[in-house]
Order: structure tokens, then sequence, then C-alpha cells
């Protein structure tokens, strides 16, 4: 279940931009909501605003971001899709995370991508538990010298741990 969406520098977002499926303390319209795991969510929800206000540009973040997981960066185009609001914008990151709900347990899906430089700069799974505490399952980094790393929080990880299990 998807429970949120965050996106920065991508068309017309410039800043940080989020949707949220968490509901409100409202009691109002108890049937659009539903709670999973203690977690009160909605079931659905509305994009809406006037004209040129970046609608469109959500679901494409949503659909691009999407491409580079399943299909690798060298495989999607990034023709124009840096916000072009400021021109140095080109030279900044991108960053996209998806909330979601899998079982019992709530991850953090995230990649930091580079324009000018057409690679993943960064890229994380986190699992965050029920008090909110967060645990890398995995955390890959590029440093300044380009070196590639990566690491994670799990005490028994092996190389073949399954996030299905939790």
């Amino acid at each position: 279940m998807l429970v949120g969406f965050s996106v920065r520098n991508f068309k017309s977002f410039k800043d940080e931009q989020r949707i949220s499926f968490v509901a409100s303390e409202s009691v109002n319209h108890k049937s659009h909501v539903l709670t999973v795991n203690g977690r009160r969510m909605l079931k659905s929800g509305i994009i809406f605003g006037v004209n040129a206000s970046g609608k469109s540009n959500l679901l494409k973040a949503i659909k691009f971001s999407r491409n580079i997981i399943i299909n690798g960066l060298d495989r999607v185009s990034m023709y124009n899709c840096n916000c072009r609001l400021d021109k140095d914008m080109y030279k900044k990151p991108a960053v996209f995370e998806y909330r979601l709900m899998l079982g019992k347990c709530e991850y953090s899906y995230g990649i930091v991508i580079s324009y000018s430089q057409k690679m993943i700069l960064s890229e994380w799974l986190l699992r965050i538990d029920k008090s909110g505490k967060e645990t890398y399952i995995f955390n890959r980094d590029i440093d300044e010298n380009n070196i590639c790393y990566a690491e994670t929080e799990l005490d028994d990880f092996d190389g073949k741990d399954d996030i299905r299990r939790n």
C-alpha cells in the first residue's frame, strides 16, 4: 500500500513536494479511512488544483522514477526532466522517495539522481517500525571520488535477506 511519495527537482518541482495517504485525526468520513497496523490510511485520494499547478508533473514524477527503478537510469530519457525554473537545477540532484506499507512494516525506498552526470548518487531502503525507528536494509552512496559503497544495519544480513519475512 502506498503511504506517500515525495519528489524534488523534477519538472515544475524545485523544492520537495509530497503526497500522503495518512489520514488526519478528523473523525468525519470514517468510511474513507482504513486502519493498517494501527495507522489510519486513506482508501483513496484526489489531486486537484488550477491549471499549471503541477498535478500532471506529480504523476510524471512517479512514472519517471518507476521507470528508473525498473529499467535503470541508462534506459530513461532525462531530457527536460530537471526543474527549469532555476538554470542551476540541472547541476543539482533530484530526489524521489516512496513510503510503502508491506505486511506489518512500513518502508521508505528512495533514489537520488544526477541529471548532469547521468548517474544514481544514492539509493536506500529503510524499514520503519511502529515507534518510528528506522533501520537501513541497505544504503548505497557514491562519495566525492565516485566510489560506490553500500551498508546495512541488519545484524544477520547474509545477502539473501527477504523483506517479506517481516
